[in-house]
């Protein structure tokens, strides 16, 4: 059986607050992934508040059986971004949907993607992310981020946005790049 996050999780690290996105979250949400800057490289998000709410309410039910779940980053209790764990496999899962206000906190972005692969492997347990989604290719700044970390290419797929690359990220290659990443957004461990 997988290991779940508890309902109320909860966690501050690298100066950022994160928690589990709740309805109340949905308006935050709905600009960030309709953003014009962010959506360049995501799929498309209907601008409906009501109708997030409506797959939030959803996505909660699979956080309770422990499939996904939906993080929320804040730092200086505002809002800065969100990011997903899912299709969670006993030994693997996927971690994607990573959007950030265009106008973050210094380096929350890069902090939330450490902090959520912490998550990951540490308290889900996994021994590597395996993305079949994949990264845009034209969204050089995250594929760059994905092999800071220590993501490995293993292929693309082609879809109406254009050609998404695929990593998988292995935990000890996450814990081998991880001290250099952490000195890079200013962070001693």
């Amino acid at each position: 059986m997988m290991t779940k996050l508890p309902e109320n999780f909860e966690l501050d690290r690298y100066g950022l607050h994160v928690r589990l996105v709740g309805e109340e979250d949905a308006e935050f949400i709905v600009k960030l992934r309709t953003n014009e800057h962010n959506s360049r490289y995501i799929h498309d998000t209907v601008a409906d508040v009501e109708q997030q709410k409506v797959w939030l309410r959803s996505y909660k039910q699979r956080e309770l059986e422990g499939k996904e779940y939906y993080l929320l980053f804040e730092a200086n209790g505002e809002p800065q971004g969100v990011y997903r764990i899912y299709n969670r496999h006993e030994d693997w899962c996927i971690t994607g949907s990573w959007v950030f206000k265009p106008n973050a906190e210094r380096n929350s972005a890069l902090k939330a993607m450490i902090i959520t692969h912490e998550i990951v492997f540490e308290d889900l347990g996994h021994d590597y992310v395996h993305d079949v989604d994949g990264i845009n290719e034209n969204n050089r700044g995250v594929i760059n981020a994905m092999k800071s970390i220590g993501g490995k290419f293993w292929g693309e797929r082609v879809e109406e946005k254009g050609k998404y690359m695929q990593f998988d990220l292995r935990k000890e290659d996450f814990y081998k790049n991880r001290p250099t990443i952490l000195r890079f957004v200013g962070i001693k461990l």
